[in-house]
C-alpha cells in the first residue's frame, strides 16, 4: 500500500502571526532595558558629573543614585560604571568595586572615558592596597599616559599612590606636574606637596630634598 504525501500545503497566516509576535516578545525581553528621560536635564552626561560633585564632597549615597540613575539612562555609558566603581570602593566593596570599573574600561570608546576608568583603577588600587598595588597602579598610570600625557586627574592622583605608598620622591614629582600643567588639582596638588615638602625637610640630603632646594634657590 502506497502512502501519498501532500507536498502542497498552505501556511496558516494567523500561527505565522503569533509566532512571530512571541519571537518579537522574546528578544525584546532578553534586550537592555533604558529609561526614559523625563527632561532634557535627565541625561547620563549630567547625572555621572553631579554625582562626582556629591562623591567629591563625600556624600556617597546620593553620589550613587546619579551614578545608577545614568546607568538606566544609558546602559552602556562607561563613566556610569566609573562612578559605581569609586562609591563601591570608599565603601570597602572591592570585588564589585573592580567590576564596574573593568566594565567602565570595556566600553569606553572616547578617549576623556578611556583616560576616566584608567584614573578609576588607580585610585581603587590605592584604596585597596592588595597584592603588588602599586606597581598594578602603575601600569594602569602607563596605558593611561599613552592616551593623554598631560592629564592633571592621571598625575594627581598617581601622586596620591607613590604618597600612600611612602614614595615620596615619585610623588613629589607627580604633584609637581600638575601645578605645572595647571589644567585641574592644582590646589590639592599645592597642598600635597607643600606636605611633602615638610616630611622632606627632617632629610635633606634624600633626592626629593635636593629638588627642593633646588627650586627654592631658582
Amino acid at each position: 500500500m502506497k502512502i501519498r504525501i501532500k507536498r502542497n500545503f498552505k501556511v496558516n497566516p494567523v500561527l505565522l502571526v503569533l509566532i512571530l509576535i512571541t519571537y518579537l516578545l522574546s528578544a525584546s525581553g532578553c534586550a537592555v532595558k533604558r529609561a526614559i528621560p523625563v527632561s532634557p536635564l535627565d541625561n547620563p552626561e549630567r547625572h555621572f558629573k553631579n554625582g562626582m560633585k556629591l562623591f567629591d564632597d563625600w556624600k556617597t549615597n546620593e553620589a550613587m543614585k546619579k551614578f545608577i540613575r545614568a546607568k538606566e539612562l544609558a546602559p552602556e555609558f562607561s563613566p556610569a560604571y566609573t562612578g559605581i566603581g569609586l562609591v563601591l570602593g570608599e565603601k570597602k566593596d572591592f570585588e564589585s568595586a573592580f567590576e564596574n570599573m573593568e566594565k567602565a574600561k570595556k566600553l569606553a570608546k572616547k578617549k576623556e572615558q578611556k583616560l576616566l576608568s584608567h584614573v578609576g583603577m588607580i585610585r581603587l588600587y590605592t584604596a585597596q592596597k592588595g597584592e603588588n598595588w602599586l606597581s598594578h597602579a602603575e601600569d594602569e598610570f602607563d596605558e593611561a599616559d599613552t592616551i593623554d600625557d598631560k592629564s592633571s586627574a592621571l598625575y594627581y592622583y598617581m601622586g596620591v599612590a607613590y604618597r600612600e605608598a611612602g614614595e615620596f620622591e615619585e610623588a613629589f614629582v607627580n604633584f609637581g606636574k600638575v601645578i605645572e600643567l595647571d589644567k585641574g588639582f592644582v590646589e590639592k596638588a599645592d597642598k600635597a606637596w607643600t606636605e611633602i615638602q615638610k616630611i622632606e625637610m627632617t632629610e635633606p640630603e634624600t633626592k626629593v630634598g635636593k629638588e627642593i632646594s633646588n627650586i627654592k634657590n631658582n
